[in-house]
């Protein structure tokens, strides 16, 4: 089925492309956003967020669900840890914290985070950090925006300690070292890190 098309209007600049979409197409917000996060909605040829800001010249692509995407059952994970504030669960390698540009639809772990908390944001329901797709470990998820706010400020003021544990397949040369390069989003592709000129301070020892 082909795409519906709309061209954002001078007087519709400025809005939430979520906003935006639900007044234009007469589908409910929530819908929206379950189209957006499944990657079925384009701003000028590339996916946007729910909270995009639509400028005047958008040409907006709001594509249909199929039916199985719409009956697309969150996934169940593990939870290792809950009380009145956070659960902590065991995120799967190959599991997607959320869903981001370039990433093929599937479930997340805001789809498994978002009947579990009143945190309003409809993108990163409770999500405090994030672990990349192909790793597995223990992630944090708010059940309240008081714990997500709280919690995100640990996190900021280092109060929290992450460890994370790797197989090396092979002989490392030298048998210990640290590193100390920049990493930055690599431009050739946008969805890996590399080292990068001005890129952000990171220190691996090993």
């Amino acid at each position: 089925m082909t795409p519906a098309s709309y061209s954002i209007e001078p007087g519709a600049a400025g809005q939430r492309l979520d906003v935006y979409l639900a007044a234009v197409s007469g589908l409910a917000r929530s819908q929206v956003q379950r189209r957006i996060q499944r990657g079925l909605v384009a701003i000028n040829g590339r996916p946007e967020r729910s909270s995009y800001q639509t400028q005047a010249g958008d040409v907006v692509l709001l594509s249909e669900e199929t039916a199985a995407a719409a009956i697309e059952t969150p996934p169940n994970l593990p939870i290792v840890y809950e009380d009145d504030d956070i659960l902590v669960v065991n995120k799967p390698a190959g599991l997607a914290v959320h869903s981001g540009a370039g990433l093929v639809p599937a479930p997340t772990v805001a789809d498994f985070a978002r009947p579990r908390t009143s945190d309003p944001d409809t993108e990163r329901p409770g999500i405090i950090h994030r672990l990349d797709r192909d790793t597995s470990g223990l992630l944090i998820i708010a059940k309240t925006s008081a714990a997500k706010i709280f919690m995100q400020a640990a996190f900021k003021a280092h109060k929290i300690h992450k460890t994370y544990t790797l197989l090396a397949v092979g002989r490392v040369d030298p048998e210990a070292a640290t590193i100390r390069l920049p990493i930055g989003r690599n431009h050739a592709h946008p969805l890996l890190q590399a080292v990068v000129a001005g890129g952000r301070e990171a220190i691996t020892a090993y």
